[in-house]
């Protein structure tokens, strides 16, 4: 599947980051070198492409530390839930617990995600707008050793407890009348007067604290996340994706395009559902969680960014040739850079959202046309990310 040299080059950068640098920096930012990489070889890009990569990266982050401790057994490892100083040591013990296991690979990751405890680690794969979720689809898809024992560190260090209350609320198992589409619901939650106020500055998914504290909005949230029907996994997964899309390319004020950095996630965490899933056949409270925890993320991320207008429109009306319109042609400047990324390719969020679309895409042929006509539109018009408070940014087209 990938070329020998390529996957040479992965696995030892990947495993250079992973033995010298932390996995979580002094103020909560993950090591995104593992994703970008694991993106680049995903697309089965080059040795000096994924040189250039690991090169941009690795001087954004530390060094790892001596952890206080050991963590020993899974009560240690239970103790120490949500403490960053003990990431070392979580790393060792993942990867010990990961090679002593005589199991199948998917069986024990199962078993350590659902560890019996209040809050299953499963929860943790939903904190930093699913950091943990996107790593671990990536160590699935690569069948990465690394970057599965990563994942399971993220889960166990950046839970979020407001998050995984919602997704445990005993109110999730009242089954309403009437389910709707994702699109649906969130057209009415566009419009739902609960939300007005709430956030009180600039948007930003950091602003998640103020909509879950606020027990007018949460028990909205937790309305909206009962509605979603989930009954046929594949329409949902296809209705997710087309959503999640609108999101990063129909978001914005005509003639104005801007892409928010938290929205353009969404299609990431909808292509991660599609790869973890089939881990969870038979298990289905599980795979209620999995999706109902992605699709929290996406009502969270729509409304900490202040609930902007969608319209589809903006996508099918992206300027592209007739003879451009493949997915070869769209990554004719990625493959153009062989000996060594630059500009915008060195952006990880910006490439992952693309392969995204394009993996959304051709999971859905009769709506191939609209992921690529969105994925032009992103590498055409995306400029820099909208949503991050620097001066002179684009905003969304919000509601006010």
């Amino acid at each position: 599947m990938f070329g020998t040299r390529s996957r040479c080059a992965f696995e030892r950068l990947l495993t250079r980051n992973h033995v010298e640098r932390a996995l979580i920096d002094e103020v909560g930012q993950h090591n995104f070198i593992p994703l970008a990489l694991g993106t680049v070889e995903l697309l089965g890009g080059t040795p000096a492409q994924l040189e250039s990569v690991y090169s941009d990266g690795k001087g954004q982050f530390p060094a790892w530390s001596l952890s206080p401790g050991r963590i020993l057994s899974v009560d240690d490892m239970l103790q120490h839930l949500g403490d960053a100083k003990y990431q070392r040591a979580y790393i060792d013990f993942f990867s010990l617990q990961y090679g002593r296991s005589q199991m199948f690979r998917s069986q024990w990751l199962q078993e350590q995600l659902l560890l019996p405890h209040d809050k299953p680690l499963l929860y943790g794969l939903f904190g930093e707008l699913g950091g943990p979720l996107l790593h671990l689809s990536h160590a699935v898809e690569l069948k990465s050793s690394i970057l599965l024992v990563e994942s399971l560190v993220l889960a166990s260090l950046d839970g979020d407890a407001a998050i995984s209350e919602v997704l445990s609320d005993p109110a999730l198992e009242d089954t309403p009348t009437s389910l709707l589409a994702p699109e649906a619901i969130m057209s009415r939650l566009a419009h739902d007067g609960r939300f007005s106020g709430v956030i009180k500055s600039a948007p930003g998914y950091e602003q998640v604290a103020l909509v879950l504290s606020n027990p007018v909005a949460r028990s909205a949230v937790i309305e909206y996340v009962r509605l979603l029907g989930l009954g046929d996994t594949p329409e949902l997964l296809g209705q997710l994706a087309d959503l999640s899309t609108a999101l990063v390319c129909g978001s914005h004020k005509r003639g104005k395009p801007a892409f928010d950095l938290y929205l353009s996630s969404l299609p990431s965490l909808v292509q991660a559902l599609r790869v973890l899933l089939p881990l969870f056949d038979g298990d289905q409270a599980s795979r209620t969680t999995l999706v109902r925890g992605v699709w929290l993320l996406m009502l969270l991320s729509y409304i900490t960014q202040m609930r902007p207008v969608l319209d589809k429109s903006l996508v099918f009306a992206t300027p592209v040739n007739i003879a451009d319109l493949s997915w070869g042609r769209l990554w004719s400047e990625f493959w153009g850079q062989a000996g060594g990324l630059k500009d915008k390719y060195l952006d990880p969020t910006f490439v992952r959202s693309l392969r995204s679309l394009q993996e959304l895409g051709q999971a859905s042929p009769d709506q191939e046309a609209y992921f690529l006509l969105a994925a032009w539109k992103l590498r055409k018009q995306w400029q820099q990310w909208a949503g991050c408070g620097k001066p002179g940014e684009l905003f969304l087209n919000v509601r006010l």
